[in-house]
């Protein structure tokens, strides 16, 4: 199995990986949201919300609210593109309710209000206009640029991604075993720890 960094690479290619930027934010003592975002700028988004994966605790999940507050904040900073999107939100097992659906990819927060708006302020400090640079690039200006693993459908890909990448989430905030679906972000030698945010 390989590294976060491996599967991005092997599902969307080497473009798109070196067109993200590492992102860690704390929402609380034990609670973290770590993964991957477009880097602020021009030049580095999608024409299309394709390419956003969210994860608790590994499991895929749908989260619309921190879709939109994801797109809403890269927006200012790229125009009309949307940011390729990997999170990963670290949880405990009483601080969000998955069983609300039979698939279990819709999830209820226990202070969603809490976590909206600590990923907010996080988000602001890596999409900040002191953060924009404004010069525009070749990594994602084709919407349609296929991907290296020749995966199609946005099921596919989550798949792909929550099966292959290791599981490191930490004693502290494991809550049992983890399940062959489940994933975690992995930090890689190669990544400039600098350019990490967190709130």
């Amino acid at each position: 199995r390989g590294s976060l960094k491996d599967n991005i690479i092997t599902v969307f290619g080497m473009s798109t990986f070196t067109s993200l930027q590492p992102v860690s934010i704390s929402i609380s003592d034990d609670c973290r949201v770590e993964g991957f975002l477009s880097k602020p700028g021009q030049g580095t988004g999608r024409n299309l919300a394709d390419r956003q994966y969210f994860f608790i605790n590994g499991r895929p999940v749908d989260m619309p609210k921190v879709s939109k507050l994801v797109n809403e904040l890269y927006k200012d900073t790229s125009s009309r593109k949307y940011p390729v999107t990997i999170l990963d939100f670290i949880v405990p097992g009483g601080a969000c309710d998955l069983n609300v659906t039979p698939d279990k990819r819709k999830v209820f927060f226990a202070d969603e209000t809490s976590v909206i708006g600590s990923l907010r302020e996080g988000l602001n400090k890596i999409y900040s206009s002191s953060n924009a640079s404004y010069t525009v690039n070749r990594f994602e200006e084709n919407s349609e640029q296929p991907d290296k693993a020749g995966v199609s459908s946005l099921q596919e890909k989550s798949s792909l991604l929550s099966k292959e990448i290791v599981l490191d989430v930490g004693s502290k905030t494991r809550q049992g075993e983890v399940n062959e679906k489940e994933i975690s972000f992995s930090r890689d030698a190669e990544i400039d720890n600098s350019s990490t945010m967190e709130k």
